[in-house]
């Protein structure tokens, strides 16, 4: 039994039951009961009508069905509201969260009902559902997050009440996460020939531009938002049921009325997921205006070879616990086919697992060219058959960067900049140093930069500084000449007076070390990784 959101079977489907099902390996037909399924029309269903379609199978067990029709509460409006953010949105109307990887962010929103007991109350019964856009999902009108990768987000919040009911808006909060500005290392300037101790060593470092005199040019780096989106929301798959498990991804960075043209531009639909057979699921996306597509269609375990997906865990039971998921992206332009057709040719291994990768889906994409692609994208997965089970980790769609009008870029500017001040410095200004250090050793002179989202970022030039006594910082020639030795002539028996000594050792040969500056505590070297700096001793003669 089928049914339609429309006047006859070509308007969008809305869903699909079976009322019995085929034990394959027994050949016994075991009838179940059908669970009661509550159908209404959509709201982009101006008809009100729907339609069913029902298949009668030639046994006759099932005379026909059974529909009540009754009244339901309509949704009752919900506005989501972002209250608070820190660091704060600038500008307040229009403006971007800015902050750094690994920084967090604290969000928190109230929802406002307008006609909250009009026809029922759900103001206490919502639940706040936060889609950050790199795969997280958060619940709760308070909640906190890091964005550990630089690019730009939009996170959205879904409130959904009693009733299924959500929000009308979108909050389309930005969120932009600095990236490292490029620290580029002048390569005609040679830092590896030898510096001996009291030697001169002389360092530029430039902003926004390349300097043959300096060492370190900084050039800030653009960064822009992304063209995927992604939910990670560890959704179980139980066993069986026949019910789909679906979860949603909403896109409002389009032009108003903008729609898929070209199946080409839907680049690719990915899932992180595992299942312990396979041949249980159907596998369905469907688009904001209800054109669908069957990723994976259900085949049926008559005669079937047992194939995972990922690593299941073969040790639960009623209660799911994941296993590792494989990603698995459904394209265009595949060339495996579809999962079932390679599995029934590919070489799967011991157990009998489908390899990740690209495939193509059992309808073609092209089923959703003239899809709007603004509002949600519902991806759908029933278990058909008892005994298996699994997990989806995350899922996302990529469309052509192309259709996006604006993809929005930015660049973050550097507002302060130094060099680190060390003891052996001679002269020091944000951005030159002369250093003439005493002792040898290894020496890291960290040049260090702020941008306006308040990142720090910093690049070291490590200069190796040799001992006096090191073979390439004296020359015998020399000291010899320092000393005012020459040939002399004796006549026999003449003497002359010769006196030996070591001409070092009266010099305080010293060793140093200014190590890259690393904050030091027990959440970044604990117990068993201490806090380590080295000072090699070396080329002291005798």
């Amino acid at each position: 039994m089928c049914i339609f959101d429309g006047v006859n079977t070509s308007a969008p489907l809305l869903a699909c039951a079976e009322d019995f099902s085929i034990d394959a390996i027994s050949e016994v037909i075991i009838v179940t009961p059908a669970e009661p399924v509550s159908i209404q029309a959509s709201a982009e269903n101006l008809s009100g009508c729907v339609t069913v379609s029902f298949n009668s199978n030639a046994t006759g067990q099932r005379d026909g069905w059974l529909a009540e029709i009754s009244c339901i509460p309509a949704c009752q409006k919900i506005e989501a509201r972002l209250t608070t953010s820190d660091p704060m949105i600038q500008p307040l109307d229009t403006g971007w969260i800015d902050a750094c990887p690994g920084q967090r962010i604290f969000l928190s929103a109230q929802g406002n009902f307008p006609q909250e007991g009009l026809f029922y109350n759900h103001r206490d019964s919502a639940q706040y559902i936060w889609d950050f856009g790199d795969g997280t999902i958060k619940y709760g009108q308070n909640v906190d997050h890091t964005f550990n990768s630089p690019g730009g987000y939009i996170v959205q919040l879904t409130i959904e009440d009693q009733l299924g009911c959500t929000n009308f808006n979108f909050i389309n909060q930005r969120v932009r996460i600095s990236d490292k500005p490029n620290f580029s290392i002048n390569p005609a300037i040679d830092l590896n020939r030898p510096f001996c101790s009291g030697d001169t060593i002389s360092l530029k470092a430039t902003i926004n531009r390349t300097d043959p005199n300096s060492v370190i040019a900084v050039i800030p780096k653009e960064t822009s938002f992304l063209a995927q989106r992604i939910r990670s929301d560890s959704l179980p798959l139980p066993d069986g049921t026949g019910v789909p498990y679906e979860t949603s991804l909403k896109f409002s960075n389009f032009q108003i009325g903008q729609t898929l043209n070209d199946v080409q531009d839907l680049s690719s639909i990915c899932v992180n997921m595992e299942h312990s057979y396979m041949r249980d699921l159907e596998i369905k996306l469907t688009c904001p205006n209800g054109q669908s597509v069957i990723l994976h269609e259900y085949p049926g375990r008559a005669g079937a070879r047992s194939i995972d997906l990922g690593v299941p865990n073969y040790n639960d039971d009623d209660l799911i616990r994941p296993g590792l998921g494989f990603d698995y992206c459904w394209t265009p332009n595949a060339t495996r086919g579809t999962w079932i057709a390679f599995s029934a040719t590919g070489n799967l291994g011991t157990p009998a697992t489908l390899p990740p990768g690209d495939y193509n889906p059992f309808d073609s994409l092209s089923n959703l060219e003239g899809c709007p692609l603004n509002g949600e994208w519902t991806i759908s997965v029933e278990d058909l058959w008892a005994f298996d089970n699994g997990f989806i980790f995350s899922w996302g769609i990529q469309f052509n960067p192309a259709l996006y009008p604006d993809l929005e870029t930015f660049t973050p500017a550097i507002e302060s900049y130094s060099w680190t001040n060390t003891p052996d410095l001679i002269y020091f200004s944000p951005d030159s140093i002369i250093s003439a250090t005493v002792n040898a050793g290894e020496n890291a002179y960290v040049f260090s930069v702020q941008d306006e989202f308040g990142c720090a970022y910093d690049t070291a030039i490590i200069v190796n500084i040799l001992p006096l006594t090191h073979p390439d910082c004296y020359d015998c020639e020399e000291q010899k000449n320092l000393i005012n030795l020459r040939d002399t002539t004796l006549c026999a028996g003449e003497s002359i007076n010769l006196i030996a000594g070591q001409p070092f050792s009266s010099i305080r040969i010293g060793f140093s070390a200014f190590p890259m500056y690393d904050s030091i505590g027990n959440a970044n070297h604990p117990s068993s990784t201490p806090y380590e700096s080295t000072i090699t001793v070396n080329s002291i003669f005798p």
